[in-house]
């Protein structure tokens, strides 16, 4: 069997500086005993490391099934990430079978997690790829069908306020739930003086397969987030049923689900829908209102009625944040109130929000701040790429993406964002499958405590101080029908998603660093 051709790869610090990933069609043999481990959070008494000097390449190798192919070790992927010379690795193989009973939230694994073992990866005479000695068996793991057309959004059109550069950055992540879906996104920019930047930024996300429209204005952001009201009115379609205001860092995880969402609603009556700040801290700054980091959705009647010159006149030269603006300008002057839905998310999280990404419950309709540190924040926070996130969804579908699994030896796998092993509590783990409580990673700031979070987080348990966590680093898909720009991939044609997920090491520890390599993989 020929090896599957690459379609991406991107560490998150950059594209890896290597050669293309391809499963050379060689025979390994091994020449020194290998030994195996069961990596412990407590203790690294680790066994002599396996060379890969150590590796007889004579002799032919011929790929004679899938498992062998996910085996397969590709060194040059691991070193495009910058580890330590010798790295505990583990090779978890999931085959995703679809299935209509299949949970979306945690689910309990009844096999262990797969043992590790130590890999060098500095060795001059090393060979790119190695079979992987010890590899496990795949878990099989059910997954909700992955539908055979793309949600049509067409009734959706979404509004940004940003910058041109920022913009820019967004379009992969946007292109995860706005592909092939017949929705628009329209944009407001400041000033490029330059056209044809415009016309290449539209034509990037045409190749994406989604529509852009973008107009530049010189008004000053909290102004530009407000025209939106306008322009959005403006750009409606006889077919239009939904406005909905966003963050260049808005993300949605599944288009389905958010449209699904939306249908409870009758677009025919006016509508304000959205999400409170998790902080009751920032509640009491901004008030009781929509947080745009979330998604704003605005009913066509309402924008209808917030459009009459005697509206939209007077709220447009407002002195408020554009979310206030918004709110005040909707109770002073209509009769809708805000209508919570608790899947979106402002995540207003100072510093790390961990807890959050790994609670294993429903999937969330909408993450924000994931670029860069929530702007109350006092702390630094690990950014997450939600390009690298989304990437397992062309194989185990959108509603995989965060779901939560747990082996039966207390690891856990937050698909798309972490492997992680809680902290012991005498002898046992000390989370359980079915614990929905949120770890409090984050820090509470501006005289708030905990309970400034339960009215939409609780509810929380203290930070485990002892857990063990990798986070995902970069993604590899592979499929046939050759490789190409992230527009020009069908999910249809990727068969596997490799994803790595890292721990580094404290370089005075003497320790190596831990890579757990997750395949997932088509039935």
């Amino acid at each position: 069997m020929s090896p599957l051709p690459m379609h991406k790869v991107f560490p998150s610090d950059g594209p890896p500086r290597r050669r293309g990933l391809q499963v050379a069609a060689l025979s390994f043999a091994l020449a020194t005993a290998t030994f195996l481990f069961v990596y412990s959070v407590q203790t690294h008494q680790l066994p002599r490391p396996l060379h890969l000097g150590d590796v007889d390449d004579a002799a032919p190798l011929s790929f004679e099934s899938e498992q062998q192919q996910q085996c397969a070790l590709d060194v040059d992927a691991l070193q495009a990430y910058g580890l330590s010379q010798a790295i505990h690795y583990t090779q978890l193989n999931i085959i995703a079978v679809p299935s209509e009973n299949a949970s979306s939230s945690s689910q309990q694994l009844n096999v262990p997690f797969p043992e590790s073992q130590v890999i060098r990866l500095d060795d001059p005479n090393r060979s790119a790829n190695l079979p992987l000695p010890g590899c496990a068996d795949p878990v099989k793991i059910h997954v909700p069908p992955i539908p055979p057309h793309p949600p049509n959004a067409s009734h959706v059109i979404f509004g940004v306020a940003t910058t041109f550069d920022r913009l820019d950055g967004s379009l992969s992540a946007m292109a995860h739930w706005a592909s092939h879906s017949n929705t628009r996104i329209f944009a407001i920019i400041e000033p490029t003086q330059s056209p044809d930047k415009i016309e290449a930024l539209v034509r990037k996300a045409a190749s994406l397969h989604f529509t852009l429209l973008i107009r530049e204005s010189s008004a000053e952001y909290l102004d530009r987030y407000f025209s939106l009201v306008r322009a959005l009115y403006e750009e409606c379609l006889p077919s239009t049923q939904w406005a909905a205001l966003i963050d260049d860092d808005t993300f949605f995880l599944s288009l389905p689900r958010l449209l699904g969402r939306l249908s409870r609603y009758d677009a025919n009556v006016p509508h304000y829908i959205g999400s409170l700040s998790e902080d009751l801290v920032q509640m009491n700054i901004w008030g009781y209102m929509a947080y745009g980091g979330a998604g704003i959705f605005l009913s066509t009647p309402l924008l209808k009625q917030l459009n009459a010159p005697e509206i939209y006149d007077v709220c447009s030269t407002q002195n408020l944040s554009g979310d206030r603006r918004l709110a005040k300008c909707i109770y002073g002057h209509t009769t809708t109130k805000l209508e919570i839905e608790s899947g979106l998310h402002q995540l207003d999280l100072s510093g790390d929000a961990s807890g959050f990404y790994e609670c294993g419950r429903d999937q969330p309709l909408s993450v924000h701040h994931w670029k860069s540190a929530f702007a109350g924040s006092t702390t630094r926070a690990k950014t997450v790429d939600m390009v690298h996130l989304a990437a397992v969804a062309s194989v185990g579908g959108t509603e995989s993406l965060l779901r939560r699994f747990r082996f039966a030896d207390g690891w856990f796998l937050a698909n798309g964002y972490s492997v992680f092993k809680p902290g012991v509590s005498g002898a046992e783990p000390s989370l359980a499958a079915a614990d929905f409580s949120i770890e409090k990673t984050w820090d509470t700031n501006n005289g708030g405590t905990d309970e400034a979070f339960d009215h939409t987080l609780g509810p929380l348990r203290p930070k485990d101080e002892g857990k063990f966590s990798l986070r995902l680093a970069g993604v590899v898909r592979e499929g046939e029908g050759g490789s190409g720009l992230e527009g020009d991939i069908k999910d249809d044609d990727v068969r596997r998603v490799r994803q790595y997920y890292i721990h580094r090491a404290d370089p005075r520890s003497g320790d190596h660093d831990t890579v757990v390599e997750v395949v997932w993989q088509r039935q």
